[in-house]
């Protein structure tokens, strides 16, 4: 009788059993190589067709009627030098339109300039342009 402790040699796995693992695996890897060409398609699609529409109407419905502070006055967008408006897919890794705004000083004559951005989130916001 042996008191020792029992040795496990384990069986030796199918042939079959590991093809079917090897090639498990390799599905695996090509459907999500297909399921990542699915979403870039549809992103492709959808990004032109439904979201650059709608962020420009979102741009246009949040800049009208509004108006810069330069301190001691206002003035309203509509009187300021807009430049084109811009749609970026991925600025800073989100979809945005950009504007740019030139604001002219009616006392002093000063000429400042703004970009006017509009994400998918959130408030437009007026970022100045300083230069160094």
């Amino acid at each position: 009788m042996n008191t020792g402790p029992a040795i496990y040699k384990p069986e030796k796995p199918h042939p079959v059993l590991l093809a079917g693992m090897v090639s498990g695996f390799f599905g695996a890897v090509m459907e999500s190589f297909i399921l990542l060409a699915v979403f870039v398609i549809c992103m492709a699609w959808w990004l032109p067709n439904k979201l650059k529409p709608s962020l420009l109407r979102k741009h246009e419905d949040n800049t009208e009627g509004e108006t810069i502070n330069l301190g001691k006055i206002e003035i309203p967008l509509a009187e300021c030098s807009m430049g084109a408006t811009k749609f970026h897919y991925f600025l800073r890794g989100l979809p945005q339109v950009a504007q740019l705004v030139t604001a002219r000083d009616p006392e002093t004559g000063t000429v400042s300039q703004y970009l006017l951005i509009t994400r998918l989130n959130g408030h437009t916001h007026l970022h100045p342009i300083i230069e160094n």
